[in-house]
């Protein structure tokens, strides 16, 4: 018991350095070119600077896009070797350059097939991405991410939805380069084909805050699957429930539950001591709340597994 408790610690301290410097990064640096205007913004009225997302990220003007929520974002939003900052949450263009925002989740929609919103690095930087306040859906994979040797990215995905996808909600590449990223206040529900699959060695994914990975359907997949090395940690009050598949299958990999309170950097709380991890109402095919396999550790320390099944 004593040697447990000593991995479980050296373990979450690792995680949770790690996880601080992701957040403290995205944070506190100013993501701005244009030194004159601190952001750029998008939306359907006449004060906005673009009409489109894509257009305000290949502009190049500015790395803070303040997008407004009053027209539906029918993109594929590709965003290659850029650090940059897209965040919703404004009614219209006026309050975005007031800073006025109402949290509202600006709406990226997909055309069924392809991804939604593609980060892809190969260059020999270091990146760091915000999507704040988006709802982003209807597309075949919401989120796809890719790291290639030798860059380093680190996301924060902080109020986002990722919805109604034919395949996967987000999908992590990180064999040849390095991504690192966290879910904060998410949600993750309602795609065909699983929500979260997590691949390679250079790779984590960290669950915080109120997210929730849910509903999603293929009872031959799973809610939340990392593989090939990928860390996977899950802070409370996170809930992977009622999917029509694994909750959460480890494969070659490492991964820790911890219905504890890891401390907070910049607004983003790791975990909190009222309430466990939760893994309910799951329903697959390769098991019912969690499954290891080759080799892989799990740790957990305060969840709650319940009413899960396997077929």
């Amino acid at each position: 018991m004593f040697k447990f408790a000593i991995n479980l610690l050296s373990l979450l301290i690792s995680i949770q350095t790690q996880a601080s410097e992701h957040v403290h990064a995205l944070n506190t640096k100013p993501l701005v070119k244009n030194q004159q205007n601190e952001f750029v913004t998008v939306g359907a009225g006449a004060s906005c600077d673009y009409s489109e997302i894509q257009a305000a990220i290949d502009s190049g003007d500015n790395d803070v896009i303040r997008i407004a929520s009053d027209k539906p974002y029918l993109e594929h939003i590709l965003i290659k070797n850029k650090s940059i900052s897209l965040v919703g949450g404004y009614a219209n263009c006026a309050d975005a350059i007031a800073n006025l925002t109402d949290l509202s989740q600006a709406i990226i929609s997909g055309f069924g097939d392809g991804y939604i919103v593609k980060i892809t690095t190969n260059n020999d930087q270091s990146h760091e991405v915000l999507l704040r306040n988006l709802f982003i859906g209807n597309g075949k994979r919401g989120i796809d991410i890719f790291s290639h040797h030798p860059s380093a990215v680190s996301i924060i995905l902080d109020h986002v939805r990722t919805y109604n996808n034919s395949a996967l909600g987000m999908y992590i590449e990180s064999y040849s380069g390095q991504a690192d990223v966290i879910l904060n206040d998410s949600q993750v529900d309602f795609n065909h084909w699983g929500g979260i699959e997590c691949v390679g060695s250079k790779g984590s994914l960290i669950l915080t805050g109120h997210s929730m990975i849910a509903n999603n359907q293929k009872d031959s997949g799973s809610a939340v699957h990392v593989k090939s090395g990928c860390d996977l940690t899950i802070y409370s009050p996170t809930q992977i429930v009622n999917n029509e598949g694994t909750g959460i299958i480890v494969d070659d990999s490492v991964a820790v539950l911890f219905g504890g309170s890891n401390g907070c950097e910049n607004g983003i709380c790791f975990g909190d001591w009222t309430s466990p991890v939760t893994v309910s109402g799951n329903d697959g095919y390769h098991g019912g709340g969690l499954r290891a396999d080759n080799g892989s550790l799990v740790i957990v320390a305060n969840a709650l597994f319940e009413f899960n099944r396997t077929n």
